[in-house]
């Protein structure tokens, strides 16, 4: 899958914010402030999915289905790391290499998960018979300089709410010594 990597610089006035918050605020910030930003390519993904959108056939509507997860591997945490995905809840998944599963001879085997639109990949990526109708990857690239842009700004003000809340809790502290 195709991933877009953005730099941000010339921020040293967020740099410094961050430094002064320390590693947990700064993280809880970040991640705010990143979710934020990425509603407007999620926003977009779900605006061009409703465009391939065939109101005649029965099935589950894509669009409905596009969601922002964030990634929960420990390592990418520990490393300071944040990452987004943007994509389609359901889909297929696979069958955990457990005694049940070898026993039910399904390990490595395709499930469905939900959401009844595993067909997404098919318009993504198109196949031997269809040519690819990307929806979800166009939205992030054509909307990349509103989400740093956005991104930015929300930074800014998450940053300054946290700093101001620790100030005050700083604050309260110190009086009760």
């Amino acid at each position: 899958m195709a991933k877009t990597e953005t730099s941000l610089e010339g921020l040293e006035d967020l740099q410094k914010k961050m430094r002064a918050l320390g590693a947990l605020g700064t993280a809880k910030a970040t991640r705010r402030a990143m979710r934020t930003a990425f509603n407007i390519a999620r926003d977009e993904a779900v605006r061009r999915a409703q465009e391939l959108d065939d109101p005649e056939t029965p099935m589950h509507k894509i669009w409905e289905n596009i969601v922002i997860r964030s990634s929960s591997k420990r390592s990418e945490m520990r490393a300071g790391g944040l990452k987004l995905r943007l994509g389609v809840a359901g889909g297929a998944a696979s069958y955990a290499n457990t005694k049940e599963n070898v026993r039910k001879r399904r390990v490595g085997k395709v499930f469905e998960t939900g959401g009844g639109t595993w067909y997404w990949r098919m318009l993504e990526f198109g196949t031997e018979n269809m040519p690819a109708q990307p929806f979800l990857l166009p939205s992030v690239t054509s909307k990349e300089g509103a989400i740093v842009e956005s991104f930015a700004t929300n930074l800014n003000k998450v940053l300054d709410r946290a700093i101001k809340r620790q100030a005050n809790a700083a604050d309260v502290s110190n009086a009760l010594k």
